[in-house]
């Protein structure tokens, strides 16, 4: 009995270490092929990587030559610019001092000949006086002289004052005919004067001209003078041509209307015939119509009284043969259903087995990698999680009751309650963007403490300035997390105007993406709730709002667009424009 034990004994420490070796094998086997398999990724994977890096190298490389190409162009560009603007310059410069030079002379001329005027006018006006002064002299003696004969010759007083009234009126048409006279004579010569002085000074300026330049001044004005005879010969071409096609024009104008009115009387006396002689055949043809119309009709009748005869003796056996047809059918529909059927759940019960199988195996399968992955990940993960237990042990000895959630939420309301200073809000805000997203019971207590008022008037009160900025940021995180939390979303909702502000900062900051986005996310909270949605649909100016900063957003993303053309397609407008577009697309009717 005890070598009988002793041999089943060993035969049971045979087969155990038989399924050991086996489960080694096994375990050595799955290793290898994840091995394998891990290789062959990796070198998949490398594969990839290096095709990609070539790609990436060969991309650069071009990119690099385009870059090059552009700037070799640029330069070039550059440099033949600043020469054509160089020559200009220099020429504009020739061209001013000549016309500098020009414009002293004229305006020297012009000053004399003002003077020489203004001296003319002056003498004009004082021989003029003088003889004014002479006539009224003769004037005041003409009338003491009448004064004294008055008494004498009253009777010849009319005619007498007539008389000096028609010399003094000749006498003052004479004086202006010599006056008008003199100042003829005197702009013709001085006329004369300055053409002979501009003909002195413009041979003086051609004469320099083309002692310095005679070569270029030859070859312009042979250019100028065959442009201006060229100009002047297609200016005379295009008149005569003009004229000709006019006159042309105006003949085949006469002639077209002549022969129009031929072909006007020709085509009307066609038209006639033709539509007297399609009279004629539609009569011709409404009589054959007619006759055939009615006998067909007579036919009809008796192939109908024909067809009744013989239809009454097919009837019964067509009764007949649809009978059978519908019998032989519905049989026939009643075997394929079955069919069918049958056909359904047997592929049914062998796609069941099959799903069953393979669900096992998947099971198995999957069985064995998550043992296998989770001993890998606790042999490499035993150092991590003994630092982060280390990490955990020290946190809680270092444990203060001042930096709880609590504490630090209660001395931030504090501090938002009672202070005024920009610093310490600041600090308190900090905390209290902390301890609302890491604890929705104080977003209740926010509610019950009555301080979500207080942080929309912070948010009103806030300006564009640094440290306003970092305020404004914590606040709108603020409202978002209690927002966030049903049961104080709704008394964020029902402050004053909670809309109108959260619209006027993302207004004022659209191009700041921590204060925009918050400011968005709000805003689809409250677009959530239909009732609220309706109130901000009614206000016209909130939703064009809305409307306005979209429309901003995308043009000046697509300005961004267009100026990093060459370079990367990153813009930071990218998340602002979605949300932008997606709460005009929530608010908008």
């Amino acid at each position: 009995a005890r070598q009988e034990a002793a041999r089943l004994a060993a035969l049971e420490a045979a087969r155990i270490a038989e399924e050991e070796r086996q489960a080694a094998l096994r375990r050595a086997a799955n290793a290898a092929a994840c091995v394998l398999q891990a290789c062959a990724r990796g070198f998949v994977g490398r594969q990839d990587v290096r095709a990609r890096y070539a790609d990436l190298q060969q991309r650069l490389a071009e990119a690099a030559a385009t870059i090059r190409r552009e700037q070799a162009a640029i330069v070039l560009q550059t440099a033949i610019r600043g020469m054509q603007a160089r020559q200009l310059l220099t020429a504009m410069r020739v061209d001013f001092a000549r016309r500098t030079s020009a414009a002293t002379v004229l305006q020297a001329h012009m000053r004399g000949f003002v003077q020489r005027q203004k001296f003319a006018r002056a003498l004009a006006a004082a021989r003029l006086a003088a003889q004014q002064r002479q006539a009224a002299a003769i004037t005041i003696q003409a009338f003491c002289r009448g004064f004294a004969a008055r008494h004498v010759v009253h009777r010849l007083r009319d005619a007498h004052t007539a008389r000096v009234a028609a010399c003094v009126r000749i006498q003052s048409w004479l004086r202006m005919v010599h006056a008008r006279t003199a100042y003829t004579a005197t702009v013709r010569r001085t006329t004369v004067v300055q053409a002979y002085c501009r003909g002195f000074l413009a041979r003086r300026a051609y004469t320099q001209l083309v002692a310095h330049r005679s070569a270029a001044a030859v070859v312009l004005q042979a250019s100028w003078r065959a442009r201006g005879v060229r100009l002047g010969y297609l200016r005379q071409r295009a008149a005569a041509t003009m004229i000709q096609a006019a006159l042309r024009a105006l003949v085949v104008r006469r002639e077209f209307k002549t022969k129009q009115n031929a072909i006007v009387r020709i085509q009307s006396a066609l038209r006639t015939y033709i539509a007297v002689r399609h009279v004629q055949q539609m009569q011709a043809a409404a009589v054959r119509i007619q006759a055939a119309i009615r006998g067909f009709a007579a036919r009809r009748a008796v192939a109908v009284k024909r067809f009744a005869a013989e239809m009454a003796a097919k009837h019964a056996a067509a009764i007949i043969c649809a009978q059978s047809a519908v019998r032989a059918f519905i049989q026939r529909r009643r075997y394929l259903r079955m069919r069918a059927a049958i056909l359904s759940i047997q592929s049914w019960w062998r796609i069941a087995r099959c799903r069953l199988a393979l669900l096992r195996a998947r099971r198995a399968a999957t069985l064995v990698q998550r043992v296998w992955r989770g001993f890998c990940v606790r042999k490499q993960a035993s150092a991590k999680v003994a630092a982060a237990r280390a990490r955990i042990a020290a946190a809680n000895a270092r444990y203060d009751e001042k930096n709880t959630i609590g504490a630090r939420g209660n001395s931030a309301l504090e501090i938002l309650l009672t202070h005024k200073q920009l610093s310490y809000i600041l600090r308190a805000c900090q905390h209290l963007d902390t301890v609302t997203r890491l604890s929705t019971r104080y977003c209740e207590k926010l509610h019950e403490q009555n301080a979500i008022p207080i942080i929309f008037q912070l948010i009103r009160s806030c300006n564009r300035s640094k440290p306003h900025m970092e305020v404004l940021v914590h606040a709108v995180r603020i409202v978002k997390h209690i927002a966030c939390h049903p049961p104080s979303a709704p008394e964020v909702f029902s402050q004053h105007e909670c809309a109108a502000v959260m619209i006027e900062q993302m207004q004022m900051f659209r191009d700041h993406a921590e204060i925009f986005e918050p400011c968005c996310s709000i805003m689809t909270l409250l677009a959530a709730d239909p009732q609220r949605l309706a109130a901000v649909r009614q206000t016209p100016t909130l939703v064009d709002r809305i409307t306005g900063i979209a429309s901003l957003l995308e043009k000046k993303h697509r300005l961004e667009k267009k100026m990093a053309a060459h370079g990367p397609g990153n813009s930071e407008l990218d998340v602002p424009l979605k949300l932008a577009k997606r709460l005009l697309k929530l608010f908008a009717n």
